[in-house]
């Protein structure tokens, strides 16, 4: 979506402006580890852990001869391809009910589909989520399924995010947007319980917005944010805190990570590593000892086409990251807010 920034006095100074930190608050470094890093093309991370063996669970799409696979791993065994055919994107990982839901395209059309990683059984989500029009990432949460609607034979392209009952078949539409994919899109839809994010894009993509919903309540948020300021690639914890980049546009211009409490406390929790930014997804992955796991992809600004990579960002909850130091000048009119995904899935569309 973006590129990678080296944070300086005048970036965090400008970051103190808008209030991102608040005083007295603890400065705790907050780690990126790489997970799939390298030449192998990767994308799409989501992190979860077994309820029987505590084992972490990683989904993810593989890029070769530029076509994407979904796979995951428990542990260290084997990597599990879950489209036995076509072309799949690995989207989401639900720990209570051991399943993994991901996109697959065959014959020109995109359906969803859920892998119960206990079993090893794939089914499809119902009548009511796939249709002949293009489904797209997909997220699960307990008996909630989040995705994405395109329907190219409408003018202008309707795209819709739907919240579907898979007990009940019912659905609610939680957004839409009208217009070209080259305009604005919906992308980045997230469950975890109660609550669900995804991020809106507009205007040319010269604005991005991140929304929270709440399921119980139906109230739909969006996160406050700086004028000039983009959010994006969203995604939420069981507490409703959504966790989210931020930048000033183009590729690599003060990206940061920043999370966003229920009650309304935005902490900024660090920068992206140097040269890069993020690409399709970002998973929160919580854990008993209270610390979260975001778990993201990412890639260099300057590389014709992307190579995606994938890293986690390990927090402490409540803490903020120290920052990167570096030199960098932002002049002049920034590039489109153009996200990674868009190039490689409108190709295929």
């Amino acid at each position: 979506m973006n590129g990678t920034f080296a944070r300086t006095a005048c970036g965090l100074a400008l970051l103190l402006g808008v209030g991102v930190l608040t005083e007295g608050q603890a400065v705790r470094a907050a780690a990126v580890a790489g997970v799939l890093t390298g030449s192998p093309n990767t994308w799409d991370p989501s992190q979860a852990y077994d309820r029987s063996s505590s084992a972490g669970v990683l989904a993810w799409t593989v890029y070769r001869h530029g076509i994407p696979r979904a796979v995951l791993r428990i542990g260290t065994q084997p990597v599990v391809r879950l489209n036995r055919r076509g072309q799949a994107w690995a989207w989401s990982l639900d720990a209570g009910t051991t399943t993994a839901a991901y996109q697959q395209v065959r014959h020109g059309n995109s359906d969803l589909k859920l892998y119960d990683w206990t079993t090893g059984t794939r089914t499809s989500p119902g009548g009511t989520v796939n249709t002949s029009r293009w489904e797209y990432e997909p997220a699960v949460s307990g008996h909630w399924l989040v995705f994405g609607r395109l329907n190219r034979a409408r003018t202008p392209d309707l795209r819709r995010f739907l919240l579907d009952n898979l007990q009940t078949g019912t659905q609610v539409e939680l957004a839409r947007f009208e217009g070209s994919g080259q305009t604005g899109t919906l992308s980045s839809p997230h469950i975890s319980g109660d609550w669900v994010t995804w991020t809106a894009m507009g205007h040319g993509y010269q604005r991005s917005i991140v929304h929270r919903y709440r399921i119980s309540t139906g109230q739909d948020e969006r996160i406050p944010q700086p004028d000039g300021w983009f959010d994006y690639l969203s995604t939420i914890g069981p507490d409703g805190t959504v966790y989210f980049l931020r930048s000033l546009g183009g590729c690599g211009h003060r990206v940061t990570f920043e999370s966003y409490t229920t009650g309304g406390v935005l902490t900024a929790l660090g920068s992206m590593p140097a040269g890069r930014d993020g690409g399709d997804e970002m998973s929160a992955a919580p854990q008993p000892d209270g610390i979260v796991d975001l778990y993201f992809d990412s890639y260099r600004c300057t590389q014709s086409p992307p190579n995606g990579n994938i890293d986690v960002l390990r927090l402490s909850l409540g803490a903020v990251a120290e920052r990167l130091a570096g030199a960098v000048a932002v002049t002049g009119d920034q590039p489109k807010h153009i996200p990674a995904w868009l190039r490689t899935m409108e190709a295929i569309r």
